[in-house]
């Protein structure tokens, strides 16, 4: 009877706790861009950010993320409680089928340490270290790619090995293979020489094009994009940003030239600048302008106006195509222009 007594009491105990900690989570539906919507229903995951735990470290919020079929996407702690998390200490990740997909460090959001990666299978896929991170934080588990160069962050591949298991590479030498997310297609193979890429590499770009770049020592010599519709694009960066069409000194030009100073923010004496940002179209055109740094109503809506009535851009391009992508900029509201 005494075992039973307590058998119970240590069932409420743990149902109230859960009720309790339940209560105290915060509850956020994710898409895997890292954007956060509203529903459940339009949401790829969801997060569960739960208060510290005072006897592991009181400055740490636990974070699990759930996959919609209930299943774990990963396991990790984080500084931040919000969409945009600053993780510190290890991060598992899992596939949909329950499998580890990746285990990692993190310091104060930044990727630290060694890295393992993971087939869908169990098998692993790679072992890495990372060299040098400066800069890198980290918003929201999953779609990090550890075999992917960029000047970003640097990484030694201790090594990698194919789906049966042979081995690719070892300390930083051989033949790399970048899978996408589900590691059903090819995104990027080549060769590596002391963690540098060299010669020629190919891949695929979602199911549009496909692309080859010769490297020597990581440095990109050329490029050549051949997309399923017929065209081909040459590039010497993979990734370029959308310029204005006459450089940085024109378009602060143009702000100032076009910028018109609120009344009502000079009757207030209301100065500074609002932060507007839009997308840049493959066209050259903006499109979906929206206030990031607010100032005063007649302010923000005036520098949406000005955005609104920009001359064409330049596009930025990934693999020399022309793609939207996203700008920021501020614009002054000044008595005495700056």
């Amino acid at each position: 009877m005494r075992n039973i007594l307590f058998i119970l009491f240590s069932s409420m105990l743990f149902q109230q706790t859960a009720r309790a900690e339940k209560a105290d989570s915060l509850v956020i539906y994710m898409k895997n861009s890292g954007m956060k919507v509203g529903t459940k229903d339009s949401a790829d995951f969801v997060r569960v950010i739960m208060p510290p735990d005072s006897s592991v470290d009181r400055d740490l919020y636990r974070v699990i993320e759930y996959y919609p079929n209930g299943k774990r996407r990963s396991v990790a702690s984080s500084f931040t409680n919000t969409d945009r998390l600053i993780l510190d200490g290890a991060c598992i990740e899992y596939f949909p089928n329950g499998k580890r997909r990746s285990s990692s460090l993190y310091k104060k959001g930044v990727l630290t340490g060694e890295m393992f990666n993971y087939y869908p299978s169990g098998k692993l896929y790679s072992h890495l270290k990372i060299v040098d991170m400066p800069g890198y934080y980290y918003y929201g588990s999953g779609n990090y790619n550890p075999s992917y160069y960029s000047d970003s962050y640097k990484i030694q591949v201790i090594e990698m090995r194919d789906a049966l298991g042979k081995l690719l590479v070892t300390n930083g030498k051989g033949h790399v293979i970048v899978y996408d997310d589900n590691f059903e297609i090819i995104e990027d193979e080549g060769d590596i020489v002391n963690d540098k890429k060299e010669g020629e590499w190919s891949g695929q770009i979602a199911d549009t094009a496909n692309f080859v770049i010769t490297y020597h020592k990581d440095v990109l010599k050329k490029g050549i994009t051949h997309t399923r519709s017929g065209k081909q694009y040459t590039f010497t960066k993979i990734e370029v940003e959308p310029v204005f069409s006459d450089g940085r000194e024109a378009l602060v030009t143009f702000l100032k030239k076009n910028t018109q100073y609120p009344e009502s923010a000079r009757k207030r004496n209301i100065q500074g600048y609002v932060g507007v940002e839009f997308t840049v179209e493959p066209n050259g055109t903006v499109s979906n302008p929206k206030v990031t740094g607010s100032l005063m109503k007649s302010a923000d809506d005036e520098a949406l106006r000005v955005v609104g009535i920009s001359p064409l851009w330049i596009p930025g391009t990934i693999y020399g195509i022309p793609v939207p992508m996203e700008v920021k900029v501020e614009i002054g509201f000044y008595k005495n222009p700056r």
